[in-house]
């Protein structure tokens, strides 16, 4: 494939099934951080949300019971709704 310039188009990153679990792991579920940094990591995998766009999504934008999120801004500065296939819980701490 070939990207602007002649340089060489190149794929994204994908981490495997064991390293998203290792990150899972990691988190300390035990406080408000922490459940909030495992509701986004799990938006990020199944939804596949880019950083950028995580650091850009407010609350509003999370359609909990829908299960999809509007994310403004995404990359080229456009709008987009990712669908997560897994029902999002609304955080409790």
């Amino acid at each position: 494939m070939q990207g602007n310039g002649n340089r060489p188009k190149r794929l994204p990153k994908v981490l495997s099934r064991q390293e998203i679990a290792r990150l899972y792991a990691q988190i300390n579920t035990g406080c408000p951080t922490g459940c909030r940094n495992r509701a986004l990591l799990g938006m990020m995998a199944e939804a596949g949300l880019r950083n950028g766009e995580v650091r850009h999504l407010r609350r509003h934008d999370i359609k909990w019971n829908e299960r999809f999120v509007e994310i403004r801004r995404g990359k080229g500065g456009k709008d987009r709704v990712a669908v997560s296939y897994t029902h999002l819980t609304l955080p409790t701490n």
